[in-house]
């Protein structure tokens, strides 16, 4: 038994040191949600090891330990049903509110989606898994069910990982503060883009010698740069002109970013603004760019949050294609395999 507590606890340290390294190295990584997860789960398995051998040691009734791990099981199972019940409510009740309030259009009808894709795999796909009887069918439903199973372990890992990357505990000495670009309206900035850059304004005061960049170009519906009306924004709430930085080329986040650290100094510590289903995918469009950053969240709206998560994620599928393709290729030569063992 001492043995199992020294593996549980060597085990234990990788995790949580693991966890604490990606932390302080760079946590714009799928790493950072894994090992997060693997790190609590040690965890548990530690403190169970732990009141395993207390209950030896002092000789206690077997049978209360054997509750506590019952009632701990049943608790685990109903918060985990419970978790996904609330999910898929979530997704179903937000999908319909921005439906009433943003309109009909097909990009705001992507958490409602995402809701019915959830029931149908909870509720429908067991059931046609009993209908695949013939071989094919049969092996088909089981490499669909593995890449349905992959897609969640790596949307849970995203959502995790994404939120983790919202938090930038310690002190930051910011050189500059890059404030991503959206719509506007008119010359006027959105809604959206005005939770960014008052995100900016709040951090501009804890950093007094930083400098704001405000990132966007001029689309083709729009009748000045982003980046101009979001200088005017900025200035109206008491900015000093001089400590902003116009980047007004840009049209794309992979733009915003690049053509913005054109414009600073060598070496200088950054973060991006922007709203907070955003800041993750943009980590990781600087990260592959080779630059060095942290990320700053504006608050949204709880039902567009959620579509653009489900939008966002998609984006992240898209700049990873590779190594999900490579992912895909995987689970299909293992199902064959298992089909030729057979």
């Amino acid at each position: 038994m001492t043995s199992s507590l020294i593996i549980a606890l060597v085990i234990f340290l990788a995790c949580a040191g693991s966890f604490a390294a990606v932390l302080h190295h760079d946590k714009r990584t799928l790493w950072t949600g894994a090992l997060a997860v693997l790190t609590v789960v040690s965890l548990g398995v530690l403190l169970l090891v732990s009141a395993m051998i207390i209950f030896n040691v002092t000789g206690a009734d077997h049978k209360v330990l054997l509750g506590i791990l019952v009632a701990i099981a049943l608790l685990i199972l109903i918060a985990t049903l419970l978790f996904m019940v609330t999910v898929v409510v979530m997704f179903l009740a937000e999908g319909i509110r921005i439906l009433t309030k943003e309109g009909w259009q097909v990009r705001n009808m992507l958490s409602l989606a995402t809701g019915l894709l959830l029931v149908g795999y909870l509720v429908v796909w067991p059931f046609i898994g009993r209908l695949a009887r013939q071989s094919f069918t049969t092996y088909l439903y089981e490499y669909v069910s593995l890449v349905a199973l992959y897609l969640l372990f790596l949307v849970s890992m995203y959502a995790l990982t994404a939120i983790l990357n919202l938090y930038n505990p310690g002190k930051h000495q910011l050189d500059y503060l890059v404030v991503l670009g959206a719509g506007l309206i008119g010359e006027r900035v959105s809604p959206v883009l005005a939770a960014r850059i008052d995100r900016a304004i709040g951090l501009l005061a804890h950093h007094p010698h930083a400098k704001l960049v405000m990132s966007g170009g001029q689309g083709p519906d729009e009748v000045i740069p982003e980046a101009v009306a979001m200088k005017n924004y900025a200035v109206a709430h008491g900015v000093p002109a001089e400590r902003i930085i116009l980047e007004d080329q840009s049209k794309t986040t992979y733009e915003n970013i690049k053509f913005s650290y054109w414009l600073m100094k060598s070496g200088a510590q950054v973060a991006l603004v922007t709203n907070s289903f955003h800041v993750y995918r943009a980590l990781l469009i600087a990260k592959r760019q080779g630059f060095k950053c942290i990320g700053y969240g504006a608050k949204t709206r709880w039902y567009f949050t959620l579509n653009a998560f489900v939008r966002e994620f998609a984006a992240y599928l898209k700049i990873t294609y590779r190594m999900q393709l490579t992912v895909a290729a995987g689970l299909a030569a293992l199902v064959i395999f298992d089909a030729l063992l057979q």
